[in-house]
């Protein structure tokens, strides 16, 4: 199963006869590069393995793989942000909370108190 680059893949060791585990990825793309000499594509990869527990994650119960495939695609997508000319500072807004905005905003809710 997959979603843009988040991937639910169903792993089996065939050999062992052990029970199936799922394992729950981010894939990330490289550009095409040259490597020891070699040429290499644009590719997708697998996370490394210092990358399990950032990247990718190994689950034993399928509806538990489910749930957090769902959660993971839910948080990479980004929200659709219209931009819009802020008539105060007279600047682009993209949505983005303006840190200077928000101790203003915690003054006003401390009554104008520092």
């Amino acid at each position: 199963m997959r979603q843009g680059n988040v991937a639910l893949y169903e792993r089996k060791l065939l050999a062992s006869g052990a029970r199936p585990h799922w394992e729950l990825v981010r894939i990330k793309t490289l550009k095409a590069s040259v490597i020891h000499g070699k040429e290499y594509p644009r590719r997708e990869v697998y996370p490394k393995d210092e990358d399990w527990g950032t990247l990718g994650w190994t689950l034993v119960s399928l509806d538990d793989a489910k749930e957090r495939f769902a959660a993971l695609v839910a948080s990479y997508q980004k929200p659709k942000l219209t931009p819009t000319l802020d008539p105060l500072y007279s600047t682009l807004s993209l949505g983005k909370v303006n840190t200077a905005d928000s101790a203003c905003d915690a003054l006003v809710k401390e009554g104008g108190k520092e």
